[in-house]
């Protein structure tokens, strides 16, 4: 498990998350946060030639991320996202 202080003197940041189940056709979860831009992002790569998902939200300041993740709060990687090309 990855830590608040691992992470929130960083610039940017990667979680990667790797589905060992080979029946699901989620691969991989991907989550980016850039603190310069204030920008975190999702993405969702699939299996079976199915085309991966990039959703976005912004602004995202370092400090609401570093408080929220220190709660524990989940609200922050799941809402208010928009799909990206």
């Amino acid at each position: 498990m990855i830590s608040v202080e691992e992470w929130k003197d960083q610039q940017y940041f990667y979680i990667i998350w790797k589905n060992s189940d080979m029946k699901s056709n989620l691969k991989r979860f991907v989550l980016y946060y850039n603190q310069k831009k204030g920008i975190l992002r999702r993405k969702y790569v699939y299996r079976n030639g199915i085309e991966s998902r990039k959703e976005e939200k912004r602004p995202v300041p370092k400090e609401q991320l570093v408080y929220e993740a220190s709660k524990g709060l989940l609200s922050i990687i799941l809402d208010g996202f928009k799909q990206i090309e």
